[in-house]
């Protein structure tokens, strides 16, 4: 868990530092993936939440997952592809978001990656491309 969550974090840092990127402030709304954590969490649909709180919820996850490891509980296979999203989202937004953002994740945010693609086939004048029949 600690091996995973240092790759997260050290590459999560090296993408931002090779990219440039400034940090995200405002609002940042989760979609695909993320929902599934947020589903979790019990943030789905939830307010705009403080970075902080955001943080800390994910935190809480992580320390449970690690309570129920020492426990010898065991981790199913959706535990652990559950942990291994908290893990990559933590490290994400601790190193792309500002710490005045504010995190947001609606139900409406579950997108696969063909809904993803077909949204985004637009022409120049942003019309939608025609469905395929």
């Amino acid at each position: 868990m600690d091996a995973a969550a240092h790759a997260y974090r050290a590459a999560a840092a090296t993408a931002v530092a090779e990219q440039g990127l400034a940090p995200l402030d405002g609002v940042v709304v989760g979609i695909t993936d993320v929902v599934d954590v947020a589903e979790a969490l019990g943030l789905l649909d939830a307010p705009p939440l403080p970075l902080v709180a955001f943080m800390a919820s994910l935190e809480n996850c992580v320390a449970q997952f690690r309570n129920r490891d020492r426990a010898r509980e065991g981790l199913g296979r959706r535990d652990v592809h559950l942990l291994a999203r908290v893990l990559a989202l933590r490290a994400v937004a601790g190193a792309l978001l500002a710490p005045s953002a504010r995190f947001v994740c609606p139900s409406a945010g579950r997108l696969s990656w063909t809904e993803g693609f077909f949204l985004s086939a637009e022409d120049e004048h942003g019309t939608a491309a025609a469905p395929i029949e």
